[in-house]
């Protein structure tokens, strides 16, 4: 290796280097960036692999509660939980929505970390209140605790027998 040909070198290096080591799905039904690309354009079968979109009314410590909405593609035969978007985060804002009162001050600390269960797919995530990187933890449940304090199993249908389900 010569100094004339460590430029083309490095740069085959640091571009096969972004490829190998990335896992982020760029955008809904980016399938190159799933372990199963299939599993895009299948039905969502609850607890094994699909996506969802959705908001949610998540109460912070300040009181009050903001919007967040999530883009979640899971599956649990790869054993992946990913979120979508260029940012890789959940976009969480105060003001007050339909659905949602809002928080009752215009500081908050978005720093602090909430969890949200999903519990028709079987996961829980939990993040921070920042729209860039805000993912801490997402992983697959077998039991949550519910209202009463009581520990519930979360119904997942089994590889086995979703495959059998056509819709």
């Amino acid at each position: 290796v010569s100094i004339s040909n460590m430029g083309p070198l490095g740069a085959f290096v640091l571009f096969a280097s972004l490829a190998l080591g990335s896992s982020r799905i760029g955008y809904w039904g980016d399938k190159n960036s799933v372990a199963n690309s299939e599993s895009w354009d299948l039905v969502d079968h609850h607890g094994m692999f699909g996506d969802f979109r959705v908001e949610r009314c998540v109460p912070i410590k300040e009181g009050g509660s903001v919007t967040c909405k999530y883009l979640v593609h899971y599956d649990k035969l790869h054993n992946a939980i990913q979120i979508v978007g260029r940012k890789q985060g959940m976009k969480c804002v105060r003001a007050p929505t339909p659905n949602c009162k809002g928080a009752r001050t215009n500081k908050i600390d978005r720093d602090q970390e909430v969890t949200e269960l999903f519990l028709q797919h079987c996961i829980s995530i939990t993040h921070n209140l920042w729209q860039i990187n805000s993912l801490v933890k997402a992983e697959f449940i077998d039991k949550y605790q519910d209202k009463t304090g009581r520990m519930v199993g979360c119904h997942v249908i089994s590889h086995k027998e979703g495959h059998k389900w056509k819709g």
